[in-house]
């Protein structure tokens, strides 16, 4: 199983993607939400977590996040934001189960996140 990083930033996802892979998880890119239910619609392409910053106003697309959910059930999503607490209680239903982790953050809250959510290396 992998992670499919969203982000329409190069940098900011490159890096992100380096260090997952030191992790030892195999990790894809698309630059958007719809780029991202495009490839999650390959077979041959198994992803368990979405990890999408918060600046690609993913929340703002509950019925893209639907349609992923929808396309692969136990898919888990992880949303890098400003104020964890805040969007955690602000998002609607069809959300959830959504995780928000905080920015800046350390790698090793990453790694403990991505572990609870049980995404296999």
């Amino acid at each position: 199983m992998g992670i499919l990083v969203v982000d329409h930033e190069p940098y900011r996802s490159q890096s992100l993607a380096r260090g997952l892979r030191i992790m030892g998880y195999t990790v894809f890119h698309a630059v958007s939400l719809s780029g991202a239910l495009e490839f999650m619609k390959a077979p041959s392409i198994p992803i368990s977590l979405i990890i999408a910053d918060s600046s690609n106003r993913i929340l703002h697309h509950p019925e893209m996040i639907q349609a992923i959910q929808e396309e692969i059930p136990h898919i888990h999503l992880l949303v890098l934001v400003h104020d964890a607490e805040n969007y955690a209680n602000a998002a609607p239903p069809s959300l959830r189960p959504t995780r928000f982790l905080t920015k800046p953050f350390q790698v090793e809250q990453l790694a403990q996140l991505i572990e609870e959510l049980g995404t296999p290396r």
